[in-house]
């Protein structure tokens, strides 16, 4: 059965048990009375109020949800942001590194041509004083060798410093890149990891809406439950009460009928009756129908089977798992019967003599017999899986009435429950159960 299924079946047996009460102690002929559907509706405003509580919470969820949303969306964008940075940074890696071997050519190239130049400034120097020595003539042709040799020079010289120019730019241009790079891969890993808690919070979020979902689906479920049962009940009166007026008009009818015959009857008697002395009338009984019926079982003829009020637990033998009065639905309601553990097919008995004005099967309470009792008591016993009495029928305490059933879950027993006019009462302040438990 449903996880709350102790506080529908608390609805359904407050609704039940007030109606029935206040409907047939109703003198001298029953009549129904509407349902006391304080409780119920108290209850179905209960419900709707945490189905809204439910439906708020998952507005505000959502809220939150589309703000995680729009930030994930937010980092994403970043990425894809950083995600060209770092390819565009790629690119003038290779690009650096298409420039970087380029300059290393030109090194070489350069390594190279300063290295001739060195050699032929060196054979030229060598040359110019060992000729001016053989022949002095030749000494012109030493200061062009000498112009020569420092014009090679200063080519060289200034290769060699636009080289290193070259290469001071490149390490300075690879030491930048260098440093992107590693800032954007710490951007990058922060991101991710703001990423990875964006998601997080998106499963999560996403894990609770649809917790969410799913109690607001059974508490509108519940709800609907509940607004049956009162429909269901509510008919029930309906018919009850037609019933009962339609007795009330045939009672009366017949009484007429009745008082007509027996003035007609008089009205031809001879003259010499009327000096008769009248016969003392019967003194009417001061104990109601209803009451007059209750103590029918006392009578021999219509005692019950010695069999049927044997002795055994009353209403059954059994250990009480929930007193009167504790609370059920997360501490929202309280029980207004108590429910006894007990195997199943125990016997269930009458906790007082009194009259069956139901017994028959009802969603939400299995088999139910409901017992009007003097002082205008109502005892009723719910969750039954068959029945040994019928409507109508007068029982005395201890008859056995029916045989328990299903309380709740893989749970066996009996809920008993007391009434008087439309409220429910505590078992315990009751007369007849304390004397019946002893």
């Amino acid at each position: 059965m449903p996880h709350d299924y102790a506080f529908f079946r608390f609805l359904a047996r407050s609704l039940i048990a007030g109606t029935v009460a206040g409907a047939l102690w109703l003198l001298p002929v029953p009549v129904f009375a509407a349902p006391n559907t304080g409780a119920i509706n108290q209850a179905i405003e209960q419900q709707r109020h945490a189905l809204t509580q439910t439906q708020l919470a998952q507005k505000s969820l959502r809220q939150q949800l589309a703000a995680t949303q729009r930030a994930l969306a937010e980092s994403e964008a970043k990425r894809d942001d950083l995600a060209d940075q770092r390819d565009h940074l790629q690119a003038e890696q290779a690009a650096l590194q298409t420039q970087a071997e380029t300059l290393d050519a030109r090194i070489q190239t350069q390594k190279t041509r300063i290295d001739e130049g060195l050699r032929l400034a060196y054979t030229l120097g060598n040359q110019g004083p060992l000729g001016a020595l053989i022949d002095p003539s030749h000494a012109l042709d030493d200061a062009r060798y000498l112009h020569y040799i420092r014009e090679i020079l200063a080519q060289t010289a200034d290769q060699i410093q636009a080289l290193r120019a070259d290469q001071q730019a490149a390490t300075a241009n690879q030491q930048a890149l260098t440093a992107a790079a590693q800032q954007l891969t710490t951007a990058q890993t922060q991101l991710d990891a703001a990423l990875a808690r964006h998601r997080q919070a998106q499963g999560e979020q996403n894990r609770l809406l649809a917790q969410l979902s799913a109690e607001a689906d059974t508490q509108s479920q519940a709800l609907a439950a509940l607004l049956a049962k009162k429909k269901l009940l509510d008919d029930e009166i309906s018919r009850l009460n037609a019933e009962a007026a339609a007795k009330k008009a045939q009672a009366a009818a017949e009484a007429q009928s009745a008082a007509q015959a027996d003035t007609q009857a008089a009205a031809k008697k001879e003259p010499s009756e009327a000096g008769r002395k009248p016969k003392a009338a019967t003194p009417p009984s001061e104990l109601t129908a209803e009451e007059t019926e209750v103590q029918a079982p006392r009578t021999a003829a219509a005692a019950p089977a010695a069999t049927d009020s044997a002795p055994g637990g009353i209403p059954i033998s059994g250990k009480i798992v929930r007193a009167y009065g504790a609370e059920i639905a997360d501490g929202d309601m309280r029980a207004q019967g108590i429910s006894f553990a007990a195997p199943a097919g125990s016997p269930v008995r009458a906790i007082a003599a009194g009259r069956v004005i139901f017994a028959d099967s009802m969603k939400g309470w299995g088999e139910l017999v409901i017992i009007k009792h003097p002082g205008g008591y109502l005892s009723l016993y719910a969750n039954n899986h068959s029945l040994s009495v019928r409507t109508g029928q007068s029982v005395s305490a201890g008859t056995v009435i029916a045989r328990s059933g299903q309380l709740s879950g893989h749970e066996s027993g009996l809920y008993f429950e007391v009434r008087r006019g439309n409220d429910t009462v505590n078992p315990a302040r009751w007369a007849a159960y304390r004397q019946a438990r002893r």
